[in-house]
C-alpha cells in the first residue's frame, strides 16, 4: 500500500515499517509467526521516476529496459527524471560503468528534467580501423545502471535504476504464414514462395529480410529468376518472397533448403523440403531442431592463433557452447580435448552505445550472430580435430559438428630446379622442373615465372605459368616461354603449401641465339706453376693452340695460380720458363665443351 503524503509532508503518522504474517499448518497445528521490516521514509519521500523518448519533443515514458533491433541501426533514447513527490529533489544522476554524470540537479516536483550528460571523449572503439571509429564503444554487459546521488555527498547513493539491454531475435517480431513450392505445369515455370508476416517491430524502420539457398546444402541447384528481398514495417502488409524456374541437379527433383535473414541475421528460419520437378504443391517444413556446424578452414598455421565460425540456428533459451581440440585420428573416435574452449551463449547477442557531441541523447546498437572465436594455438603441427558442441543449459549434448584442420607453420624446404640449362634459346620455350622436401599440409600450387620477384610477389609479366606433378612423381614441370632478346635473365618457382606458406627459388640463365646453342661450349684451363714444390707468383704463362701459333699469355698471381677462359674445345700447349734457374715447363692438355681442365706447371732444368 503506497504512503500518500497528504497537504503537509511532514506530518506523516508514525510509520514505523511494516509487519509481515505467515501461517503454517505444521500436523493439524495452525501456526502463527510475524516478522517486522523497518521501512525508510526518506526513501519513500525521495523516489524518482526514470522516463525515456525518441522525440525530444514527445512525451516521455515509462523506462523499463532498452529493446534494440539487431539490425545495426541506432535507437536514439533521452533520459528523463520525473519528480512525484511535492517538494523539490536535489541529485546527481551518474551512468555507473560509462563515465558519465549531469551537473547537481534540482527537480522541480511534477516536471521531467532532461538529462544531460558530462563526459571525456571515448577512446577508439575496439575493432574499428584507425580514422574510421563510429563513436560507438562495446557495453559491457547487459544492462545499464542509473544512480541518483546526494549532491552533497556523492557516496550516498539515493536510487538505483537498472536497465537492461535486450536484443531482439527477428524470430519473436516476424513470422513466415507460407512456405510453398508449385512445380511447373503448361507452360508455366515452377515456383518457390516465402510469406513473411510482420508482428510487433521494436523501434521504427523496416526490417529488410531476404531468401538465400545456402550452396553446401543445395548442391547443383540454380536458381534463375525471382524476388528473394523485401521490407517489412510494422502493421504492413505481408511480404511475398519467391524464385521461379529453378534448375534440379536430377531430373526427379532435389531435397531443398532455404534459410531467410532478417535484420542483419542470417538463417532466422529455417525450412526444407524435398521437391519433385513435376507433381503436386509441396508445403515446406520448418527445421526446428537445434544444430550446430563449424566452419574452419582445412589448412592453417600453426604458428598464430585461428578464427573459426560457430554457426547455431534453433537453439533454446539459455544453451551455451563448447569447442575442443584434440588429436583424434579420424571424425568417428572420442575427443579427448587438448584445449576446450567455453562459450557461455549459443548466439553472440551485444550491444554498442555512444553519446551526441552534447550529452543528451543515448545512442544504442544491437548485434545477433554467430560466435567467432579465435583459438590460442600456437606452435601446433600436424592434423587436429575441432569439436563444436551445442549444450542446454543444464549440460546435455543438443548437437555437435566436427572437422578436421592440418597445421603446418613452415614453408616448403630444400627448393630446387632440376637440371636447368645455364644457357637457353631467346624467344623459345624452356622445359623447366622443380621439386622440394615433403611438407606436413602438402603443396597447394607451383608456379613459374621469368623476371625478379619482390618478396613473395611474382612479375605480372610474362604471366606466371602453373607447374603440373607427374602421376607417382616429386616434381613439377611446365614450359616457361622465354623473353626475345639476348642476355641474361631471371627463371624462378615458387612453391605454397596449403597453409598459405611460400619459398621461392631462382637461377640466372644466359639467353642466345639458336644458332648459337649449337656451338661447343667454352671451356677452361686452370692450374699452378711450381718450382720445388714453391709456388711461382709473377711468372708468364704461355698459351699454344695444336700446331703451335701462340694464342694468349697470362701473369700468375700471388699464389702461383692461373687461368685461361672461354677456350673452344680442342688440344693446347701450355709454357713457362724461369730463366733465372734455367727452368721451364711445357704441357699438353685436352679441353672439353663446358669443362675446366686442371693442370699444374712444375718448372724443371732445360
Amino acid at each position: 500500500m503506497p504512503l500518500a503524503a497528504g497537504s503537509k509532508p511532514t506530518a506523516h503518522p508514525a510509520a514505523l515499517g511494516v509487519l509481515v504474517e505467515a501461517d503454517a499448518d505444521f500436523a493439524g497445528t495452525r501456526r502463527t509467526s510475524h516478522r517486522r521490516v523497518a521501512v525508510s521514509l526518506r526513501a519513500l519521500s525521495t523516489r524518482v521516476d526514470l522516463l525515456a523518448r525518441a522525440d525530444a519533443k514527445a512525451a516521455p515514458q515509462p523506462l523499463g529496459a532498452f529493446n534494440l533491433r539487431p539490425n545495426g541501426v541506432p535507437a536514439s533514447y533521452q533520459l528523463v527524471l520525473f519528480n512525484p513527490s511535492p517538494v523539490p529533489l536535489k541529485v546527481v544522476a551518474r551512468l555507473s560503468g560509462l563515465g558519465r554524470e549531469t551537473a547537481p540537479l534540482v527537480l522541480e516536483p511534477n516536471k521531467p528534467m532532461p538529462l544531460v550528460f558530462a563526459g571525456a571523449a571515448k577512446p577508439q572503439a575496439e575493432g574499428t580501423e584507425a580514422g574510421k571509429d563510429d563513436g560507438f564503444a562495446l557495453l559491457s554487459d547487459s544492462a545499464l545502471s542509473l544512480e541518483l546521488l546526494d549532491p552533497a555527498d556523492r557516496e550516498s547513493v539515493l536510487q538505483t535504476f537498472a536497465l537492461p539491454v535486450r536484443v531482439a531475435d527477428p524470430a519473436g517480431y516476424l513470422r513466415v504464414s507460407d512456405a510453398v513450392f508449385t512445380p511447373g505445369a503448361d507452360g508455366k515455370p515452377n515456383q518457390l514462395s516465402v510469406t513473411v508476416v510482420p508482428g510487433e517491430l521494436p523501434g521504427g524502420g523496416a526490417a529488410p529480410v531476404k531468401m538465400l539457398f545456402p550452396p553446401k546444402a543445395n548442391p547443383g541447384l540454380v536458381v534463375r529468376d525471382g524476388s528473394q528481398a523485401a521490407n517489412v514495417v510494422a502493421a504492413g502488409k505481408p511480404a511475398k518472397l519467391y524464385v521461379e524456374n529453378l534448375a534440379f541437379p536430377s531430373p526427379a527433383g532435389a531435397s531443398v533448403t532455404v534459410t531467410l535473414s532478417a535484420d542483419g541475421v542470417e538463417r532466422v528460419f529455417t525450412y526444407a523440403a524435398q521437391l519433385p520437378a513435376l507433381g503436386e504443391t509441396v508445403r515446406l517444413q520448418r527445421v526446428t531442431t537445434p544444430r550446430v556446424r563449424i566452419e574452419a578452414p582445412g589448412y592453417a598455421r600453426g604458428d598464430k592463433p585461428l578464427a573459426v565460425a560457430l554457426e547455431v540456428d534453433d537453439a533454446p533459451e539459455g544453451a551455451k557452447l563448447e569447442l575442443l581440440v584434440d588429436t583424434a585420428k579420424d571424425t568417428k573416435s572420442p575427443v579427448v580435448a587438448d584445449l576446450t574452449l567455453p562459450i557461455a551463449t549459443a548466439r553472440a547477442r551485444g550491444a554498442r552505445f555512444r553519446f551526441d557531441a552534447k550529452g543528451e541523447t543515448l545512442e544504442l546498437v544491437g548485434t545477433l550472430g554467430d560466435h567467432k572465436p579465435v583459438l590460442p594455438v600456437e606452435l601446433l603441427t600436424g592434423k587436429r580435430t575441432l569439436e563444436a558442441r551445442l549444450l542446454a543449459p543444464d549440460g546435455a549434448e543438443l548437437a555437435k559438428s566436427r572437422v578436421v584442420v592440418v597445421f603446418d607453420g613452415n614453408p616448403p624446404a630444400d627448393v630446387k630446379f632440376l637440371d636447368l640449362p645455364s644457357r637457353a634459346a631467346k624467344g623459345a620455350p624452356l622445359a623447366v622442373k622443380a621439386t622440394c622436401a615433403p611438407s606436413v599440409a602438402g603443396i597447394k600450387e607451383v608456379r613459374f615465372f621469368v623476371g625478379k620477384p619482390t618478396k613473395d610477389e611474382l612479375p605480372a609479366a610474362p604471366v606466371p605459368v602453373p607447374g603440373v606433378r607427374a602421376d607417382g612423381e616429386v616434381e613439377w614441370r611446365a614450359n616457361l616461354q622465354m623473353p626475345d632478346a639476348k642476355g641474361v635473365v631471371v627463371v624462378g618457382v615458387r612453391f605454397t603449401t596449403f597453409a598459405g606458406l611460400s619459398t621461392i627459388e631462382t637461377q640466372e640463365i644466359e639467353l642466345l641465339d639458336a644458332a648459337e646453342l649449337t656451338k661447343p661450349a667454352p671451356g677452361k684451363v686452370a692450374g699452378k706453376v711450381i718450382e720445388n714444390r714453391i709456388a711461382q707468383p709473377a711468372a708468364t704463362v704461355f698459351l699454344y693452340d695444336a700446331k703451335g701459333a701462340p694464342l694468349a699469355k697470362t701473369a700468375t698471381k700471388a699464389d702461383g695460380t692461373f687461368e685461361f677462359r672461354d677456350l673452344p674445345p680442342g688440344r693446347y700447349f701450355l709454357f713457362t720458363e724461369k730463366p733465372a734457374t734455367n727452368r721451364l715447363a711445357k704441357e699438353e692438355v685436352e679441353v672439353k665443351a663446358g669443362a675446366t681442365v686442371a693442370k699444374d706447371l712444375e718448372l724443371l732444368l732445360k
